[in-house]
């Protein structure tokens, strides 16, 4: 459990950018006006994701059956939401820069 509450700042981190990211898009690329009420529904679809996947970590790690059956461990699920987010303000990011960002494809 311990590792799942070590790793909750960087996913903290990695959803305030995304938001970020994510207004400064659309208030000056796409100039769309802001809008409080998008902007709390972006905030609390934040919070329930990222409560979800802390859920689902500290479900992961109480019962090693999940696990066996996801094959995948607490600190991969939360490391999971950590990417997730992560791409998605990046994303943002190189659009706001006008970067093309070539992703890397496995197969």
């Amino acid at each position: 459990m311990k590792e799942i509450i070590d790793l909750l700042p960087a996913l903290g981190v990695a959803i305030v950018l995304n938001i970020a990211c994510g207004t400064w898009y659309n208030l000056k690329i796409d100039n769309i006006d802001f809008d409080w009420v998008k902007l709390l529904d972006g905030i609390k679809k934040a919070i329930i994701i990222a409560l979800s996947f802390i859920g689902l970590a500290y479900i992961v790690s109480k019962v090693p059956q999940v696990t066996d059956a996801l094959g995948v461990a607490p600190k991969g699920v939360i490391t999971l939401a950590i990417i997730g987010y992560t791409v998605k303000f990046v994303t943002q990011l190189t659009k706001i820069l006008g970067v093309n960002l070539n992703t890397k494809k496995t197969s």
